[in-house]
C-alpha cells in the first residue's frame, strides 16, 4: 500500500492511514496470510484483483471493504496517479477470524462478496454507514497514536467497528444497512478481464502516441473496443477520464523537457500538444502550483 503508516494499538491490532496524492500508477502483487481486516476508503479509487477471480474488486470513495482470509492468497493492487488516496485500514485480533468468516460467507446484507475459488478467503464490499464514515474520520484527524492513551482510544474505536459489521452481518443489523441505491440509478457495470486487457492497451497506446492528436474513436479502434466502453470503463477502472489521462501524459511530457532542454515555453507546448502556451501554462499550474518557467527553475 503506498504510503502508509502503521501502528499497534493493541495486541494483534493495528492501524494503518494513507493520506496521499501518488505520483504514478501504483500497481503490486499483495501476498496475504491468514487474518481479518478493513479498510475504509474515505477518497480515492482503484481496484483489487484476487488471483482466480475474473471479477475486480473496485475501491471507491464511501466504501469500505472487509477481507477475511483463513488460509493465504495473492492477488493485484491497483490505484491510478494523480488522485487523492485517503484511507484507514484495522487489522482486527486473528481471534475473531473464526467468528466472522462464515457471517461474511453467509450473504446476509447488502454486499458484494467476492470469493476465492480454492482458498478460505474473500474480501466483502460495503458502503460505509454513517458511523464508520465517522471513526475513518477520526483515525484521520488523530493519525497514528504515539501514546498509551491514544491507543486505548484508538482500540475503543476499532471494538465499534467491529461490534457494527457484526450487528451488518447479521439479522441483527438490518437498520445498519445502508439505504438502497435508488431504482433510477443503474448499478455500476463490471469489468471482466478481456475488457481490463484491452483497458490496459489503450492506456499504453494513450502513453506512446500522447503528443499525437487523439481521439476516443480512434483509440477504441486501434485497441478493438468501443468507444462508449472506452469512454465509461476507463474512467471506472483509472479514475480519470481518457481526455484527462491524454492531458496528464502531455503534461509529464512537458515536464521533461522543461527540465532537460532550454527550448521556449511556446516550443515546448507545441511539441507535447497543446494549441497555445497559454493552456499549457494555464493546466501547469493545476497540476505543479507553478508555472512552466517557475518549474524549470525549480
Amino acid at each position: 500500500m503506498p504510503g502508509i503508516v502503521w501502528s499497534e494499538v493493541h495486541d494483534g491490532v493495528r492501524i494503518g492511514l494513507v493520506d496521499g496524492f501518488p505520483a504514478r500508477d501504483v500497481c503490486r502483487q499483495v501476498n496475504v496470510d491468514r487474518h481479518l481486516s478493513l479498510a475504509m476508503m474515505i477518497k480515492g479509487n482503484g481496484h483489487f484483483l484476487m488471483e482466480g477471480v475474473p471479477e475486480l474488486c473496485t475501491y471507491d470513495s464511501g466504501y469500505c471493504y472487509l477481507s477475511c482470509a483463513c488460509e493465504p492468497f495473492t492477488g493485484m493492487d491497483f490505484f491510478p496517479a494523480y488522485h487523492d488516496l485517503k484511507l484507514a485500514i484495522v487489522h482486527f485480533s486473528l481471534e475473531w477470524l473464526e467468528v466472522f468468516a462464515p457471517l461474511m460467507a453467509s450473504g446476509k446484507g447488502s454486499g458484494h462478496w467476492f470469493s476465492h475459488p480454492q482458498r478460505q478467503a474473500g474480501v466483502l464490499r460495503l458502503r460505509m454507514t454513517a458511523e464508520e464514515q465517522r471513526i475513518a474520520g477520526c483515525f484521520m484527524a488523530d493519525g497514528v497514536p504515539d501514546n498509551p492513551l491514544q491507543g486505548l482510544k484508538a482500540h475503543a474505536r476499532t471494538m465499534e467497528l467491529l461490534w457494527g459489521l457484526a450487528r451488518r452481518l447479521t439479522a441483527e443489523g438490518i437498520e445498519l444497512e445502508p439505504a438502497p441505491l435508488s431504482l433510477d440509478t443503474p448499478a455500476p457495470p463490471r469489468i471482466n478481464r478481456r475488457e481490463r486487457r484491452l483497458l490496459l492497451a489503450a492506456r499504453t497506446y494513450i502513453q506512446e502516441h500522447c503528443l499525437e492528436p487523439l481521439t476516443v474513436p480512434e483509440i477504441s479502434r486501434m485497441v478493438g473496443i468501443g468507444h462508449g466502453v472506452l469512454k465509461r470503463q476507463f474512467n471506472e477502472l483509472f479514475g480519470t477520464s481518457v481526455y484527462s489521462y491524454v492531458l496528464d501524459c502531455r503534461l509529464e511530457q512537458a515536464g521533461k523537457l522543461l527540465r532537460s532542454s532550454d527550448l521556449p515555453i511556446k516550443e515546448v507546448a507545441w511539441r507535447c500538444g497543446f494549441s497555445h502556451s497559454s493552456h499549457l501554462s494555464r493546466l501547469f499550474r493545476q497540476r505543479h502550483e507553478m508555472s512552466p518557467k517557475e518549474y524549470r527553475q525549480a
